[in-house]
């Protein structure tokens, strides 16, 4: 040893130190504000989500080991072209029951509902007509030994057209849609057992009365015309907030790569319209992500409000409740409150749903409040997120990806210490303790 060497156990003890995920939130930040002021709202599909794309391809690019983008088609035009079809399909029906040909309407109202419901409700829309070209983003970072295990985190970076009217008022409409399904079927029902079925007829005057009342109801309906406004969100914390903790984990896994899991951090275009891109996604790799854990963030805003998701797309699709709740488990093992939800009923779907139809464990990690949330609004903006919720999200996500690296995730019990790692040798990235609030 050296005159002036330090011994050994000194020199181990100077190099362990805690990671501050403070510090790659501020990174997160940065690269955040930067997209947003060059590409400002991200339409899906439109030209500022291309370049949107292309920044975050030119981020990944200085830190994963390979970065690919592929193309999508995006049909941009999916959510208006169902409204279409349902205030034009809605006075038909009731006239088909005015004019003695309930059947008919019956028939009509079972396609546009189940028409309506794999689109808004479950989140898979039939009969795509793409008239964009968007773009999704991945880059991939190697473990230093062979490939065991994978892990994929997640976002999107388009944003959200403004919405003239709050979700529940959307609701009327629909539920008009609903009565005019009904009256066709109790119409239908009668004349079946009246042997008249198939003539014009007048109906029973009660429900002609109905059906009367149910026309004026096309007021309502065909406010879907008017339900999106022509402004499209800034989408800073929906979701481009998330990308930019994609770009965070993987500065950080440059410098501390894991010893046997594959990273790979993915941005999507065309989730805001139906999760066009996610699925167009995870089907081109799916053979490649068997086995893999994947874990989406979206809607990173208060770090009061962390939920894992158990389920998705309107509470229609189930995730992964087990990572869920062990993601909740890491969470709280850091000092964090955090529970595991379904997403709620009018609540949406986040790109964790097209992973989970693959068969991947996916759950989807947001900090919102659903009831009083900016998101989809112009107030969506770097003003509205909490920093501390950013940090924390970093901080679970590495956390996450090291139990899995160490074959400990699925364990009964996870351990409630801070995790010690290597401090980086990449000069730029300094981390001290990790914050506990």
């Amino acid at each position: 040893m050296g005159k002036n060497e330090a011994p050994p156990s000194s020199r181990k003890k100077t190099k362990l130190a805690t990671f501050k995920a403070g510090r790659l939130a501020q990174r997160a930040l940065a690269f955040t504000k930067e997209v947003l002021a060059q590409s400002g709202p991200r339409k899906s599909g439109s030209l500022a989500a291309l370049e949107a794309a292309e920044l975050i391809k030119s981020e990944l690019e200085t830190t994963c080991d390979t970065v690919e983008s592929q193309q999508v088609p995006i049909d941009s035009k999916i959510n208006t072209r169902l409204f279409t079809l349902v205030v034009y399909a809605y006075p038909a029906i009731v006239l088909l029951c005015l004019v003695g040909l309930p059947y008919l309407g019956l028939l009509l109202s079972v396609l546009v509902l189940w028409f309506s419901f794999e689109t808004f409700g479950r989140y898979k829309p039939r009969y795509l007509a793409p008239t964009d070209m968007g773009v999704n983003v991945h880059g991939i970072i190697e473990p230093v030994n062979a490939v065991e295990s994978t892990i994929v985190f997640t976002a999107h970076h388009d944003s959200a057209p403004i919405e003239r009217f709050e979700k529940k008022k959307a609701m009327i409409p629909f539920g008009l849609v609903g009565g005019a399904a009904l009256l066709s079927f109790l119409q239908t029902a009668v004349e079946l057992t009246q042997l008249r079925l198939f003539r014009p007829n007048f109906p029973p005057i009660l429900l002609f009365l109905l059906g009367l009342g149910l026309l004026g109801g096309l007021y309502y309906v065909r406010t879907l015309l008017e339900y999106y406004t022509d402004e499209v969100a800034p989408g800073a914390g929906d979701n481009l907030i998330s990308v930019g903790i994609l770009a965070a984990l993987a500065q950080y896994f440059k410098a501390e790569p894991l010893s046997k899991t594959r990273i790979i951090l993915a941005s999507f275009d065309g989730e805001e319209i139906f999760l066009q891109g996610s699925t167009a996604w995870y089907e081109a790799h799916k053979d490649a992500l068997e086995g893999a854990v994947v874990l989406n963030f979206d809607s990173i805003f208060s770090a009061e409000h962390l939920v894992f998701l158990e389920r998705d797309a309107n509470a229609t699709l189930p995730l992964s409740k087990s990572l869920a709740r062990k993601c909740v488990n890491i969470a709280r093992s850091m000092g964090y409150e955090a529970s595991a939800l379904s997403m709620p009923i009018l609540g949406g779907a986040t790109d964790a749903a097209s992973a989970a139809r693959i068969g991947l464990e996916a759950t989807t990690l947001t900090a919102s409040s659903w009831s009083d949330g900016v998101y989809h609004t112009k107030d969506d903006t770097l003003a509205a997120i909490d920093p501390e919720s950013v940090e924390r999200s970093i901080g679970i996500a590495i956390r996450l990806a090291r139990l899995l690296d160490q074959d400990s995730l699925w364990d009964d019990d996870l351990p409630i210490e801070e995790e010690k790692v290597e401090e980086p040798t990449n000069p730029t990235l300094v981390f001290s303790k990790l914050t506990r609030r």
